[in-house]
């Protein structure tokens, strides 16, 4: 937890305009991904809010918005849950040889 705590502030005190002293071409360490990995996140994050602007009022008018929102609280408490020790994420998936 202290690590993943050092990387977020490490992150947050990082220069927006995207300027590094990083070279993302040869990652080292976890922070390193960490921080390299933040680009694609960024977009990811746009674009996920994006779509729910439109699915969201889409899923009411169908009668079918409140289940739609419950849905997604579900899989936020699921995604904030810890990784699966067996080496999954998801229940019945098996673990990788």
């Amino acid at each position: 937890m202290r690590k993943l705590l050092i990387a977020a502030a490490l992150l947050a005190a990082a220069p927006a305009s995207g300027q590094t002293s990083i070279d993302c071409s040869s990652r080292q360490t976890q922070l390193d991904l960490n921080f390299c990995a933040r680009d694609g996140w960024v977009i990811s994050d746009a674009e996920l809010n994006r779509l729910w602007k439109e699915v969201k009022p889409a899923a009411d008018r169908r009668g079918i918005g409140e289940a739609l929102l419950e849905e997604q609280r579900a899989w936020l408490r699921r995604r904030a849950l810890p990784a699966n020790p067996s080496g999954t994420s998801m229940p019945g998936v098996p673990s990788p040889r």
